[in-house]
């Protein structure tokens, strides 16, 4: 971005997008908005209203840096420091996974089967915490346990529900797999999870900004990718009478009825694009 002449939000926003198109970058006039937005401490609709307007040398110094770090290939919303889902801005680094469409499916569900019921519900990998406090937000009668082996995440999904006032609602514990929740499962009425699902065989259709940004031991799980899937089956005693909501990679069907439909009731659902992506176990 040449700095001897003035730029205007709108010259900006323009040459933001002409350069990011010219980088291959995806989303190039909403990454561009988004990141002037940030730079300008307001939102996507504020830059229209000052779209005339021209900005001083720090909000360009900004802007640049945001730039520099984006065709360098680190996420929009790792650079942005947090991310939309549904309806709620989260805030999220690299230790954690940006939130992706598909789980926004899978909490739909979960709000659909549940909405109006009581209980626990154990959101397992939670990470930053989208599905808990998601959950916690559309279903008002339930108790919300988050559990994460990263403490980091857990940290990140604290701060989360904090920020939308539902943090007296969601136990977070540091844990590995259920270990940490053993002695109140009996307790627990439902348990939702979005796990690493993606096989070491697999890493070469992982997009490069992926691998290089978010974090492995929350994507990748074995070389098929099935690893945390096979602890369900191991631990299915302790999951007696449960309801299991899981999300899955779009080609693992298949491998997953043959893994727990002697041991579960299955249920399996497709996405919005008509990939099977979610299952419902129910023990």
């Amino acid at each position: 971005m040449p700095s001897n002449k003035e730029w205007k939000v709108k010259d900006v926003v323009k040459w933001t997008t002409d350069y990011f198109q010219k980088k291959g970058i995806e989303n190039s006039r909403i990454n561009s908005e988004l990141l002037l937005a940030e730079a300008m401490y307001t939102d996507r609709t504020h830059i229209y209203i000052k779209w005339n307007e021209t900005l001083d040398d720090g909000i360009l110094s900004t802007l640049k840096e945001y730039i520099y770090r984006v065709v360098g290939g680190e996420p929009v919303s790792y650079v942005l420091g947090h991310h939309r889902f549904m309806k709620w801005d989260f805030h999220v680094n690299s230790d954690v996974l940006i939130p992706r469409f598909e789980t926004e499916e899978l909490v739909e569900m979960v709000v659909s089967d549940l909405s109006g019921k009581s209980g626990t519900l154990l959101d397992l990998c939670t990470g930053s915490g989208v599905i808990a406090v998601t959950l916690c937000k559309f279903i008002k009668n339930m108790d919300f346990v988050a559990s994460d082996i990263s403490e980091e995440a857990i940290k990140l999904a604290r701060k989360n529900a904090e920020s939308l006032n539902v943090h007296d609602r969601i136990d977070f514990i540091t844990g590995d797999f259920l270990e940490s929740v053993k002695d109140r499962m009996e307790k627990i009425d439902y348990i939702v999870c979005n796990p690493p699902y993606v096989g070491t065989s697999e890493i070469d259709l992982v997009g490069d900004s992926t691998i290089r940004h978010e974090p492995h031991i929350a994507l990748f799980a074995g070389e098929d990718g099935l690893d945390f899937y096979k602890r369900f089956v191991i631990e299915k005693e302790v999951l007696k009478n449960k309801k299991i909501y899981l999300e899955f990679g779009f080609s693992q069907k298949e491998k997953l009825e043959r893994l727990f439909d002697k041991h579960f009731h299955t249920e399996f659902y497709k996405d919005s694009y008509g990939h099977w992506r979610f299952v419902k176990l129910i023990t």
